[in-house]
């Protein structure tokens, strides 16, 4: 995972199976963007809206566990264990 600020946001980056997710804050939940690395840049790509971080680790395998994501989240040292 890759974790990156623009302008104050926080975008969590992920690549499995030939696709890579984006996880960014939307509201009070959040969106994962997937992007199909084959079909280029230039290809759109789609997402899914999710409540809790919870939903996303469950949803989406390439961001591994909701301790890791809390982590990369929030930066901190250690994964949190739920």
């Amino acid at each position: 995972m890759q974790r990156t600020v623009i302008n104050g946001q926080v975008y969590i980056t992920a690549q499995s199976r030939g696709t890579e997710y984006t996880l960014m804050r939307n509201g009070d939940g959040w969106f994962v963007a997937s992007q199909r690395l084959s079909l280029g840049h230039a290809h759109i790509g789609g997402g899914t809206h999710y409540a809790t971080l919870r939903e996303v680790a469950d949803s989406c395998k390439a961001f591994g566990g909701v301790g890791a994501l809390h982590a990369a989240v929030y930066l901190l040292d250690e994964p949190v264990t739920a």
